[in-house]
């Protein structure tokens, strides 16, 4: 996102947009791979903030608009590339939510 923002020509809008919410996205993608990397659970409800971003990227185009919303531009790869990579966040962040509440849940049962 933080890529694109850079080498798109985007309105001011749509570049912030991009560069917090990919500042968002390697911030919580970083925060659980550490805490995998030193054998703990991942944290369920910062899989769920991706999950919240995944689909704010998804409403993204809408709000912010190619020709249409509060900002305009007619900048199609930015709008399809949101898309992309909204439903590839919302799918990777609910399965690594899945994963950390399930492996919670087994740990749980183990200690009974």
């Amino acid at each position: 996102m933080i890529a694109q923002a850079i080498g798109l020509d985007l309105t001011q809008a749509q570049f912030w947009n991009d560069v917090l919410v990919g500042s968002l996205l390697i911030g919580v993608g970083g925060y659980n791979y550490s805490r995998q990397a030193n054998e703990r659970f991942a944290n369920t409800a910062v899989a769920l903030i991706a999950v919240a971003a995944g689909l704010w990227l998804i409403a993204a185009p809408f709000v912010l608009g190619t020709d249409t919303g509060i900002a305009e531009t007619t900048n199609e790869t930015w709008f399809y590339n949101h898309i992309a990579v909204g439903l590839l966040t919302v799918g990777l962040g609910a399965y690594s939510a899945y994963q950390a509440g399930d492996r919670q849940q087994d740990t749980r049962r183990a200690k009974t």
